[in-house]
């Protein structure tokens, strides 16, 4: 049986920003207004104290964020941005992690505003188990020499040339197929989607990256060699 998928890699971090100190509680209405919040505040409560299980072991990188061990919870999650939220582990310590390495799970934060019971409610109907997460793709290998990634939210990638005009049918040298989408992070890089096909590659760069042309869009540069499989 093939090896299990190795942990999806942390985002960039994000930019240093100012400490901000957390906004007080909101105070709980009184019984007889409670049928008069509206859904978008109920649901506002019902998102606090957000938790999350860790699926992936981390090893904070810098003083503000906070270590993961496979399987603990992290409470009182704020979600950043896509990349970085920032919670509580287990130990008390508040800090930063990656998105990527967790998975949300339910609950409400016990300030959220209940109902008063109704007489003989209804029983809620199970839930559905839920379906099992395909595993990530693999993660690209380090930059090759000479350069290094930029944040794409940095420096945005130029959009793709047009494609070229049709020609009389040329030798396509050697041909992969992607097997996962990739989109590329430098200007000397290629993006492409999953299951096109990559020509004239060349891969004498180096064993984790390749060279080669996306004929659907007639862009041509470096990308990582585990994302392709090569063609007889």
């Amino acid at each position: 049986a093939p090896p299990p998928p190795p942990p999806p890699p942390p985002p960039p971090p994000p930019p240093p920003v100012a400490a901000a100190a957390p906004p007080p509680p909101e105070p709980e209405p009184p019984v007889q207004e409670v049928a008069k919040l509206s859904v978008q505040e109920l649901a506002h409560a019902a998102d606090e104290g957000a938790r999350a299980l860790v699926l992936f072991e981390y090893e904070a990188a810098e003083d503000n964020e906070i270590n993961l061990m496979e399987g603990q919870i992290i409470t009182n999650i704020e979600m950043l941005d896509e990349g970085w939220w920032q919670g509580v582990g287990p130990d008390g310590k508040e800090g930063l992690f990656p998105a990527n390495y967790v998975e949300l799970i339910g609950g409400q934060s016990e300030s959220a505003p209940q109902h008063e019971p109704e007489p003989e409610p209804e029983p809620e109907p199970e839930p559905e188990p839920e379906p099992e997460v395909a595993p990530p793709p693999p993660p690209p290998p380090p930059p090759p020499p000479g350069g290094g990634f930029v944040a794409a939210a940095a420096i945005p990638a130029p959009p793709p040339p047009p494609p070229p005009p049709p020609a009389a049918a040329v030798d396509e040298g050697l041909v992969a197929l992607a097997i996962y989408a990739y989109d590329a992070g430098e200007d000397n890089e290629v993006s492409f989607k999953e299951g096109e096909k990559i020509i004239e590659i060349d891969t004498s760069i180096s064993d984790e990256w390749w060279e080669g042309t996306n004929p659907s869009t007639g862009a041509r540069g470096l990308f990582p060699a585990n994302y392709v499989e090569l063609q007889s």
